[in-house]
Order: structure tokens, then sequence, then C-alpha cells
């Protein structure tokens, strides 16, 4: 499937995502950007699922093209299995660690579809001049890149998951997660760098039994073990940060090409210019009619248990010095509320104090509060902040969800970032603070400038990417660590069942090895109920 018409594209650019919608988006709004401002024809590769979000939303182009391929897999099916769900809710740094560690490992099996549909593309009459990827697929479009002589370039929206020496950058950062003290200090000791999260990536990455470890598919293809980030710092990999420059502190050992541009967002209409549901109009009207302040609290599609989320909005509710009105906006999770915290919700809502909704146009939403309560997206939390009101975070936390809490707190705006239960201590006094108009918070956060509103961030980072594909670029190259023996016992493993497939390995020197057949057969069984490749 594809839309646009542009049969004479001046550049092919073939994007490779995988995640859930949030992680989709930033992608979509950067292929609608390079066909319409640049007339690229772009293939975007992701989950079958985004199949009508990516094409549906780029429907409109008028130049340029866009085409879809499919990468298998369903993330957003595996996170929202119990197991999954209890996972992610743990409060643990050890948890988050091995969730990052797990990220990229976990779209390991979609690397030999990615391949085979690059081989495919490259035998096309037009073949793909760059790649694009998200950070969880650095290490399979380096591969991709190094396998078929294609520059790559990062596109990474999760700045904390890029290594660094410097000791104020860590990879997981640390939250309050209402555990015993001592316990998380230590987990925050052990559990927070760049250095035990590479061995734990490590570990996972190369597992030996594995046929789909990144070692085992590049030495299919013959190619040298490469350690990803090591490959990224040596060669400078380009990788462009979507965001503005003054958000976080840059760590000091970066290259020059990790470069930051601007906050991107797919937008529907015009900041302001959509309009509210009837019962949330309606909501808002009331509430200032009454001369009550508003706040909203939004986790999205996280798991955040609704008990826990109502019982942190009756407390501020009924125990904030300020009377205000909660706006709770999110997927209505199963659990059970306690029948106590229920009565009072009901009784809340009947005083035109509290609504719950399943969704709202942020957009327009925004622009009505006084105050937020957020999970930590980037999108979200970005939109608040632009709203010079000030903003905490908090929910289950996951990753780049708590770097963003981080932000909100280093800015002032806002409270350390907590986990939502231990949040519900706090939340009345973050309530009275937040809805004061001469607390910190709020003075800090009007001299805020997360950049201007109404700017979509589509035309700074279109601007980057074509800057970076004019360069021409090099394809990445491999970076061969001191010690192979990690590679060598892959290798052990993996030559047996190559051989039968008549693909055994060729030496570092050698030519890459024509793509084994049975590779892309092994990610089909590996997530047997997606399309593997569909156009």
């Amino acid at each position: 499937g594809g839309s646009g018409g542009g049969a004479s594209c001046a550049v092919h650019a073939l994007i490779i995502s995988r995640g859930t919608r949030g992680d989709v988006q930033p992608f979509v709004a950067l292929t609608r950007g390079l066909c319409s401002q640049l007339g690229w024809r772009v293939t975007f590769c992701t989950e079958e699922r985004w199949r009508g979000f990516v094409l549906g939303k780029c429907a409109d182009i008028t130049a340029g093209e866009v085409r879809f391929l499919c990468t298998g897999g369903d993330t957003q099916r595996q996170t929202e299995t119990d197991v999954s769900k209890e996972i992610m809710s743990s409060r643990t740094e050890v948890l988050q660690e091995l969730m990052m560690a797990a990220s990229e490992m976990n779209f390991f099996p979609s690397a030999p579809v990615i391949m085979h549909h690059l081989g495919a593309l490259q035998a096309s009459p037009r073949p793909v001049d760059v790649i694009i990827n998200a950070f969880t697929l650095t290490g399979v479009a380096l591969m991709c890149g190094e396998a078929y002589g294609v520059p790559a370039v990062g596109f990474c929206l999760q700045p904390s998951c890029i290594p660094s020496a410097d000791d104020d950058w860590h990879a997981v950062l640390p939250v309050d997660g209402g555990g015993l003290s001592c316990c998380e200090r230590i987990e925050e000791l052990a559990c927070t760098s760049h250095a035990s999260l590479k061995t734990l990536r490590d570990a996972m990455e190369k597992l030996p039994f594995s046929s789909l470890s990144l070692p085992a598919q590049r030495a299919q293809w013959g190619l040298t073990h490469s350690d990803t980030w090591k490959a990224a710092f040596k060669w400078k990999l380009p990788i462009v940060i979507p965001m503005l420059p003054a958000a976080f502190k840059r760590p000091s050992d970066w290259p020059d090409s990790f470069k930051c541009t601007d906050f991107i967002f797919l937008r529907s209409s015009a900041p302001g210019g959509g309009a509210l549901e009837a019962p949330i109009d309606r909501f808002v009207k009331n509430a200032r009619g009454q001369g009550k302040k508003l706040m909203v609290m939004t986790f999205s599609s996280m798991p955040v248990p609704r008990a826990a989320a109502l019982a942190v909005a009756v407390r501020m509710l009924t125990e904030s010095k300020h009377a205000f009105a909660l706006l709770y906006v999110g997927k209505r999770q199963s659990d059970t509320v306690p029948a106590a915290v229920a009565a009072k919700v009901e009784e809340l809502k009947a005083q035109g104090s509290l609504l719950e909704a399943e969704r709202a146009d942020f957009g327009v939403l925004f622009r009505e509060m006084d105050a937020f309560i957020v999970h930590g997206g980037l999108g979200s939390t970005v939109e608040a902040l632009r709203m010079k009101r000030p903003v905490a975070v908090t929910g289950i936390l996951l990753m780049d969800q708590r770097f963003w809490g981080w932000v909100c707190y280093d800015k002032g705006v806002g409270p350390k970032p907590m986990h939502i239960d231990a949040f519900e201590g706090s939340a009345v006094d973050w309530a009275d603070k937040a809805l004061d108009p001469l607390s910190d918070y709020t003075r800090n956060a009007a001299k805020l400038t997360f950049g201007d509103e109404a700017d979509d961030g589509v035309a700074v980072n279109v601007h980057e990417i074509a800057r970076l594909v004019a360069s021409e670029l090099p394809p990445p190259k491999s970076h061969t660590n001191k010690s192979s023996a990690a590679f060598e016992a892959v290798l052990r493993v993996a030559e047996p069942n190559l051989a039968k497939r008549g693909s055994v390995p060729k030496p570092a020197s050698a030519t890459p090895a024509k793509p084994p057949t049975l590779s892309l057969r092994a990610a089909i069984e590996a997530e047997p109920r997606v399309p593997v490749a569909s156009r």
C-alpha cells in the first residue's frame, strides 16, 4: 500500500521503527515532512498494526510518495499481556534496567525481514538512499547499512539510552517507588549506570544459542562482530535527537554527529483549532463558571491502575486548600476500585469536580489547564511544558518517562518523578503548590522556553535529515572488539546450522554473504500471527 504520486522522487528513504503508536507517531510526522517539503519517496517499515495509521495520516500528501512494508511483530499486543503489565508496573530499577537492556533484542526477529525488504528495494529501479531508524533498531540499521552500503541516520527520541561515561548521565533514572529507602539506594548505585546496562545488554544481545542474536545474524552476512554503540561513537554515526538543545544537559563525550534539533509533533489541526467533546467542554465551562481552577491527569495508554489514579484524585480534591476541578484522561483499566474510593468518586463527579474520559484533544484541552499530571511521555510532557504551567510526572514510569520527570524537576516546575503509589502521599502538597500563583512551580513554569506552541518541529528535522543526506554520508562500518570470544562462541553454535543452509559465515575480510533464505523463515516463525511482507 502507498500514497502520493511521486514517480520521480529525488531521494528514497527507508524508515524502520517498531513499538507502540507513540513510538511510531514521530516517524509519521517526519515522513509527511520529507514527502511534502522535499518530494522524497519514503518506504515506511513497521508493524502491520500501524499500516492504516501510517497510510491514513499520509493519504493527503501531494508530493513525494509513501510506501508501507511490514516488519512483523505486534508490540501493542505484547504490552497488553498480564505478564507484561506486571513487569511494566514494577517499581524497581533492576527490572527497569532489564527492560531497557532487552528493548533492542526484542526486535531482533525483525532483522531478517528488514534485510529481505532492503535487498528487494536495492534490486528495484529506485533503490534506497538512506536508512532512518528508531533507537531500538540501531544495531539492525547498522547491519543493514553495512551489508548493502547504505548510509544510516538515527532518529532518537530517548536520549538517555545513548551511553556516556559522564557521572551524572544515567541509563535508568532513579525514582521514588515507595519502597524501603535503603533498598532503593542500593538499586540506584548498582542498576542505573550505562556500565551496568552494557553488561546486561551484551549478555542478552549475544546469546550464543540464539540464531536471531545480532552477532549470529551478522555472521550469516559475513560481517564481523561489532559493538553497536562503540561503532556509533568511533565512526560518528549521525543521530538526530528531536529535542531542543536546552531540554537537557548534553553529555560531554558525545560526538558532534549526535545533534539536537527541535521537538516534533504529528498535528491533526493547528493548536487550539479543534474542539473538545461535549462532556469535556461542559465540564470545563462549568468549572470556570464556579470560579474553580483546572488540572488534568493523563497516563495515555499506560497500564496505571485505575484505583491508584482515582485515589490520588480523591485525595487532592478533598484535601487541597484550592477549589479546583480535575479531568482524568486515559485508557480505563480493568482493576477493581475500593468501595470507599468509588463512592467518593461518584460524589465528586456529581459536584462537577471530577470527570473521567478515555481521550481528549490535548491541543485544545491543555490550553484550558492550570496544572498537569502526566505519565512522562515526550509528546504530552512537552505539550504541557509549552503551556508554561506546573507539571508533575508520575505513573509506572518506564524508561524515558523517568527522564522527562527529572527534566520537569530540574526546570523547577514539578516534584521529583515518583511511582503513582508513592505520589499519593505528596499529591496534596503538589496540588497546593501547583495551583498557587506565587509558588516556585508557577513562577518557574512561566519562564520556560520549550519552543513555539504553534511549531510542530517538522521543518527543522526535515532540514537536518536533508543536510545529512546531501553531505554524502558513508555507509556504517563495523567495530571489532579487542576480544572476540563471544563472537566465536556464536559461530561455533551457528556454523552447523548455517552449513546446512549453504551459508557458512565468511572471514571478516570477505565480501558479505548472500542473505540466507532461512533467516526470513525464522523471523516469520518467531512471530507467526503478523504478515511479514506486505506492499
